[in-house]
């Protein structure tokens, strides 16, 4: 099938040798938006609604998280609607899962207690219980919208939206997302149990940064574990720059206690957060991706609505569903998908 000439293409304002960014690539771009803006809106609807709404239900801890569930998901929605197929099965999982992040909201007390009882340790163990929500409500998503195989359907889509086809990497990228709030949310809990069942006392967030920097890796590695080249080198690699993710808490806990400055304690009680997203991003370079997709993504045509194979074909019109979009739908959607 033939690309479609230069005065027919979508993007003629684009200068001449560039490419259009994707609807996946502004859809990720979107997506990582939300995780300032979320976080912060719910912070001031919460405060707002703490001093002007008289309940005693909501506390200010539960209005955050109400906030916090009610923009991040709707938000998610909206930004990926129009690249899901949406089948009927497809909306009542995702109505399912979408209560997921609400469980902290209607069940306001940790799923367990620590022996002291102390509010502050209760909610932290809170926010750690909801950061985790959100973050399997992600994963759950991806698999929902992308990962579940249309051949497992046996009702027919209940609208003609139109889709592209998401590759691999970007369900990866999505995924990465959803891990961001997961280890935030173990940190708070893993430094409850410490304190609390472990009786480090004030001196265990070392020792939880480093163990919550150990899941932050398997995480990572899981997420992107297919798409690396895991030559000797770089599994060696790899391995240093674990060892060295894992050093920082320690040496920051032994300069914390030497230290009599407010300003450099506050640096180095976020040193080995810093540490997660330097180490994150270096293995960018560290890694060496394999090159199991174009950077269009898939280049074989598929049909828009149902998926169907339309190689070999003369024209647009699927012999699957009946869907004929123009040579620019099917254009954007094979070549500018991410």
């Amino acid at each position: 099938m033939m690309a479609p000439s230069a005065q027919t293409r979508p993007w003629e304002n684009v200068e001449q040798g560039s490419r259009p960014v994707g609807p996946i690539t502004r859809r990720l771009i979107y997506a990582l938006v939300l995780i300032p803006i979320v976080p912060s809106v719910s912070v001031v609807g919460a405060t707002f609604c703490a001093i002007h709404v008289d309940t005693g239900y909501l506390d200010d801890l539960r209005w955050f998280h109400l906030f916090f569930s009610i923009l991040w998901v709707t938000a998610t929605i909206i930004i990926w609607r129009s690249v899901i197929v949406w089948t009927l099965g497809r909306r009542w999982l995702s109505a399912l899962v979408g209560l997921i992040p609400f469980v902290q909201v209607v069940y306001g007390q940790p799923l367990w207690h620590v022996g002291g009882c102390l509010a502050f340790e209760d909610d932290f163990l809170r926010l750690g219980q909801h950061d985790i929500g959100i973050g399997l409500w992600v994963w759950l998503a991806i698999w929902v919208w992308w990962g579940w195989e249309k051949r497992q359907m046996s009702e027919a889509e209940s609208d003609t939206i139109r889709t592209v086809r998401m590759t691999s990497t970007a369900k990866r990228i999505v995924a990465s997302i959803g891990s961001i709030p997961v280890v935030f949310g173990l940190f708070w809990i893993i430094a409850v149990f410490l304190d609390d069942v472990g009786g480090l006392g004030s001196d265990c967030w070392s020792e939880a940064f480093a163990l919550t920097a150990v899941i932050a890796v398997v995480v990572w590695v899981l997420i992107w574990r297919r798409s690396v080249v895991w030559s000797a080198t770089v599994i060696r690699h790899t391995a240093i720059s674990v060892a060295g993710l894992l050093a920082v808490p320690i040496a920051a806990q032994w300069a914390y206690v030497e230290s009599v400055d407010d300003v450099w304690e506050v640096t180095l009680f976020v040193l080995p957060v810093i540490g997660w997203g330097v180490w994150m991003a270096g293995t960018v370079r560290l890694w060496p991706m394999q090159a199991t997709e174009s950077p269009g993504g898939d280049l074989t045509p598929h049909c828009l609505k149902c998926g169907y194979l339309l190689k070999g074909l003369r024209a647009t019109r699927c012999p699957e569903c009946g869907d004929e979009p123009t040579l620019d739908e099917l254009w954007e959607a094979t070549v500018g998908a991410v």
